[in-house]
């Protein structure tokens, strides 16, 4: 949970960074889906138009003079350039300017001009009131002035302010800039002459060009005064469209400028960013849960296989996965209930097999105890059929007891008894089945007050079991040895000079029914569920059980349990 907590938090992390890092980028590539250069071409082309009939004619003075006089129209940073003056231009940029085209470029090394405040409506917005924001690089637009080196430096102030999500437009020094070559246009000729002078205007203007009668203007509006103030505003209601005006002073009309239709992308602005953020977020949630779903998904699929009877299913999984601890907790119980399983159906197959024998025997001697009227035969036939109940007995005994302990919850009667006297104890009780064999113990670094924590009975079953196989296989001699171990643990150890145990068998043995098929198994009894009895009793206190080759040529058994 950490690691996908701390994967999900640096994901979301990186794309707020990468949002940060690139968001001067995105309104430019934003704007590039709208050829936004012809957008303001349109805008300015009939200022470029009128521009250059104010100075057609006049000496390189006198267009100094026009220039300083519409300054204070176009502001500041409006003036006449020289063809070399202009190296701050790409040659791309260079190349255009010479073919006529109007060029878009904005100067980092000017300093914005101030804000107007000869605007009103929505063409009065900005985007703080925080003195020490950093001012963007004004753009300004650059158009050969025709059969000359000469350029006209434009300030084209048209921009898209966002505030609260609220697109406005605003482009106080070009307008106001504009709208004074319209009126020096119209001076001094007769009003009845101004519509064809506006209609022959508009055919250089790529906007739409008016001139209204101010009567016919909504009194109501909230651009009234300021437009009977001579302040430039902008009449349309609808945010995407710019219509902007200004009052002829002196006259009934009013110049009409637009409407002009912001581009979507532009008028979106604040929208389109957001939603950028959202999408960068979500993809980097996206990237930390599907690995996550991914693995539950192969998880429950091998769950529905596994619920089919597929008991052979696992999870493939990573160690760096956030669902590896539940994957291999799913493997584990798949691999144990897979071995259960798998031991049932052994078991039950070695039941019948071990069931057969004794059943068979106990009909042939019904058969034969229906057949004959001889007293001893008949009594014979009986004293079978009790020993081939006691067989099936303790065949259900050995059973029983094996499946008690194949239970995770077997209940242990654990003591803490010291261990010498239990272990001398056991030892000396099995001496009376030695017969002509040599039973021996000993002991090392074992004290007189050391304990264990043990169910006594179950360990002695465990150990008679053993020293009685041993006996059973040994040529001469059996040895049993209890050990302390420095690393914390005793062991027991019970070792014969028999013939031995192949290593093959040695896993094997401890299954239930297994015996032996070489030559040890010739003087073997019983149904092979000792072995796995006493692994199963071992478990039970966290220790081992093993077969090893006995130092004394036979094999050795040896058991393992914490201190």
């Amino acid at each position: 949970m950490l690691r996908l907590f701390l994967t999900l938090n640096v994901l979301i992390i990186s794309a707020l960074i990468l949002f940060m890092l690139t968001l001067n980028k995105l309104p430019d590539a934003l704007f590039s889906m709208t050829d936004v250069d012809s957008i303001e071409y349109r805008i300015s082309h009939g200022t470029f138009h009128l521009l250059e009939k104010e100075i057609q004619g006049l000496s390189p003075d006198a267009m100094v003079a026009k220039v300083s006089d519409y300054q204070r129209s176009f502001g500041p940073l409006f003036d006449i350039l020289s063809m070399q003056d202009l190296n701050f231009l790409s040659t791309e940029e260079m190349q255009r300017l010479k073919q006529g085209l109007t060029v878009t470029h904005e100067r980092e090394d000017l300093a914005p001009p101030p804000r107007d405040q000869h605007a009103t409506g929505n063409m009065v917005s900005t985007n703080s009131t925080d003195k020490d924001e950093k001012e963007e690089a004004p753009t300004l637009h650059y158009r050969r002035i025709l059969n000359t080196q000469l350029a006209w430096q434009l300030p084209f102030d048209l921009d898209v302010s966002v505030d609260n999500l609220t697109t406005t437009v605003t482009g106080h020094y070009f307008y106001r800039g504009s709208f004074q070559l319209i009126r020096n246009t119209l001076k001094g000729k007769p009003e009845e002459q101004w519509q064809p002078i506006i209609r022959t205007m508009q055919t250089h203007f790529e906007i739409p060009l008016s001139l209204k009668l101010l009567e016919n203007l909504d009194t109501t509006n909230e651009n009234w005064q300021p437009l009977q103030a001579g302040k430039i505003v902008n009449l349309t209601q609808t945010q995407r469209v710019a219509t902007v005006v200004q009052l002829i002073e002196n006259s009934p009309y009013y110049v009409q400028s637009g409407p002009v239709t912001i581009p979507w992308n532009m008028f979106y602005m604040g929208y389109i960013l957001f939603g950028i953020l959202v999408l960068l977020f979500s993809s980097a949630i996206f990237i930390a849960v599907a690995p996550l779903w991914h693995n539950l998904s192969k998880l429950r699929e091998a769950t529905h296989l596994f619920g089919k009877g597929k008991f052979a299913t696992r999870v493939k999984y990573s160690q760096l996965s956030s669902t590896a601890p539940i994957s291999a907790a799913f493997n584990t119980m798949a691999e144990r209930l897979e071995t259960t399983m798998h031991a049932q159906k052994e078991l039950t197959t070695a039941v019948s097999h071990e069931l057969r024998t004794p059943v068979a025997r106990m009909r042939f001697s019904l058969d034969m105890l229906e057949d004959s009227d001889n007293t001893s035969d008949r009594q014979r036939y009986i004293n079978n059929l009790n020993i081939d109940i006691e067989e099936m007995d303790a065949l259900l005994e050995e059973l029983l007891t094996y499946a008690r302990f194949d239970q995770h919850d077997a209940h242990l009667n654990i003591q803490s008894i010291k261990i010498e006297p239990w272990f001398n104890n056991s030892v000396e009780q099995l001496t009376r089945l030695q017969g002509d064999k040599e039973l021996s113990s000993a002991t090392q670094q074992i004290d007189d007050e050391d304990i264990t924590t043990i169910d006594p009975a179950l360990m002695r079953r465990v150990l008679n079991n053993l020293v009685q196989n041993a006996l059973r296989y040994a040529e001469e001699r059996v040895l049993v040895t209890l050990i302390k171990s420095p690393s914390g643990h005793y062991e027991l150890h019970v070792s014969d000079d028999g013939d031995g145990i192949p290593e093959s068998e040695y896993e094997r043995l401890f299954g239930a029914f297994t015996m032996l098929e070489a030559s040890r198994n010739k003087k073997q009894q019983g149904f092979g569920m000792g072995l796995a009895i006493a692994k199963r009793i071992i478990e039970k206190h966290q220790g081992s059980i093993n077969i090893s080759k006995s130092s004394l040529g036979g094999a050795e058994f040896t058991i393992t349990w914490p201190i």
